[in-house]
């Protein structure tokens, strides 16, 4: 944390990180009676996950005179993650005798950025008080999260029984707002007082989704082509 006063200077700040790191393990054993045969099922799930976090501010005020202050603040928050899961499925007639299994495959991935600026100053435009704010501000966030999934499909005596399919996502965001505001105040006689504001927005947005879906022979585990596939995109944009 940083605080520093020199004549009419003001600076300040602060800095915090965050280490994060996961692990989680899932088993169960269900039997859906209602059905004749009964189905019989068991799942094995593993999961992990890490993420870091980054959160830093800093800003200042300067007081020009008895009457007059400017100020700036500026922020900074990141946070970035990486998860996945290896689960395992077994159906069967009853429990302890499967007849066929799924094994999924899970990767996944996060990115959060948000940073912002602002300028700020005040005013006393006379001895009777009266009072001019103004601030101006900037706001941009930005987001990313790709994940995927491999699934592979075998039968009783643990060889493929059909084609593995990979499926694939990917979507980001992209907000920015700029703000302006200024307010006035005025005394009255009687303890009363005049205030009036002024307030100004200008967002813009754009996020972009990408989906994939493919299948790999049976058997065999993806593997990364040469060439990057064919995504299907869609783009949603929205301005003021």
């Amino acid at each position: 944390m940083l605080n520093y006063r020199f004549a009419g200077l003001n600076v300040f700040g602060s800095y915090a990180y965050q280490h994060n790191r996961s692990s989680s393990a899932y088993l169960s054993n269900k039997v859906i009676s209602d059905r004749n045969p009964p189905l019989a099922y068991h799942q094995n799930q593993s999961s992990n996950g890490l993420s870091h976090a980054h959160n830093a501010s800093l800003g200042a005020d300067y007081t020009i005179n008895d009457r007059h202050m400017v100020g700036f603040l500026a922020t900074q928050n990141q946070k970035q993650g990486n998860s996945g899961f290896v689960q395992q499925i077994l159906f069967g007639s009853r429990l302890g005798l499967g007849d066929s299994a799924l094994v999924s495959r899970n990767m996944s991935s996060s990115d959060l950025l948000t940073t912002g600026l602002s300028v700020n100053s005040r005013h006393t435009l006379s001895a009777g008080g009266q009072l001019l704010l103004l601030d101006a501000g900037h706001t941009r966030y930005r987001s990313g999260g790709p994940a995927s999934f491999d699934n592979s499909y075998y039968d009783a005596r643990r060889a493929a029984s059909r084609r593995g399919e990979h499926i694939g996502n990917d979507a980001s965001e992209k907000i920015d707002l700029t703000t302006l505001k200024a307010d006035y105040s005025l005394p009255m006689g009687g303890g009363g007082k005049l205030e009036a504001g002024l307030k100004a927005a200008a967002p813009e947005a754009e996020g972009t989704k990408a989906r994939l879906r493919r299948g790999f022979p049976a058997g065999r585990r993806e593997r990364r082509r040469r060439r990057p596939p064919r995504l299907e995109r869609r783009r949603d944009s929205s301005g003021p």
